[in-house]
Order: C-alpha cells, then sequence, then structure tokens
C-alpha cells in the first residue's frame, strides 16, 4: 500500500525518484539491482499485484485498492488450514483480487 501511494501521490519526493518507472507501461516499476532492501522488495511485490488489480494509470482511488487488497488476503489467508498458518497464507502470488470493472475506478 505504502508504494501504491508514493507512486500515485509523488510523495515522499525522496521516495518517489528512486523507483524506476517503465516507459512502456507506467504501472510497471524496472529493478535496476536485486537487492535486499524496501527498494527492491517493495518493486519486485508492486510488479506482481499491478496485473492482479489490472492497473492502466494512476487515476485510481486509493481506499479502493486497499480494500480490495484486504479482502483477497483475507480469503487467501481463510481458503487454507483455519487453525495453522501456512506458508500459502502469505503467498501473494495465489492472491486472486476480485475484478468487478475492467479497471479500478477513478477518483
Amino acid at each position: 500500500m505504502e508504494v501504491l501511494k508514493i507512486l500515485k501521490l509523488r510523495d515522499p519526493i525522496t521516495l518517489f525518484e528512486n523507483y524506476s518507472i517503465s516507459n512502456r507501461k507506467p504501472t510497471l516499476l524496472i529493478q535496476d539491482n536485486p537487492a535486499n532492501n524496501f527498494l527492491s522488495r517493495s518493486t519486485k511485490i508492486w510488479n506482481i499485484l499491478t496485473p492482479k488489480f489490472k492497473l492502466i494509470d494512476f487515476s485510481f482511488n486509493i481506499s479502493t485498492v486497499k480494500t480490495r487488497l484486504k479482502n483477497a488476503l483475507l480469503k487467501l489467508q481463510d481458503s487454507n488450514d483455519p487453525i495453522t498458518w501456512t506458508t500459502n497464507d502469505f503467498d501473494i502470488n495465489k492472491l486472486e483480487i476480485s475484478n468487478p470493472g475492467s479497471r479500478i475506478a477513478t477518483s
């Protein structure tokens, strides 16, 4: 969610400037060098989630994305063993985000 806010609002500008945005797809981030820091991990997660949300630009409503992500996470965690946590409860590749329209509603 924080990356979403940084990219949409361009704030804080110091973090926004560290992301490399693709010229081909404005919602795709380019990872310059693989590392184990916030920028690298958030770029990887963002590029996994963006196609699932069918984001085509940054004209969407942040609260809509937040609600849909929350519902998808709860559904993922509820789909496995209800008593113990498993690694599948945290696998973002298995997230199924409901897409009521072709893309997220604009603000």
